[in-house]
């Protein structure tokens, strides 16, 4: 956390009975906003809605692991050159 002020104050305070004094030792201190930190970060991102019109994004589908081993499969047969079986993780049918 960062700290924005910082105040000290000394307080002497004398004993009557027997003359002493004691010394009081008072610390305020202020932290910065951490949610308007956050949000200064998130306009600079642009993660907000009105700073990068998110609503216009599409929404791509996500693929199963069934359509992702299609695939490799067919990189595989093409001749493309990938190295699929460090990614496979299973047999030639596509079990785990």
């Amino acid at each position: 956390m960062a700290v924005e002020t910082i105040q000290s104050s000394v307080t002497v305070t004398r004993n009557k009975k027997d003359d002493t004094e004691y010394e009081t030792i008072n610390t305020k201190f202020k932290l910065h906003d951490k949610k308007a930190a956050l949000v200064d970060l998130g306009r600079h991102l642009g993660i907000f809605e009105k700073d990068n019109k998110q609503k216009n994004i599409e929404n791509k589908p996500i693929l199963t692991y069934e359509e992702v081993a299609r695939r490799m499969k067919e990189a595989k047969a093409a001749g493309t050159g990938l190295d699929t079986k460090s990614i496979e993780g299973g047999d030639e049918n596509g079990s785990r």
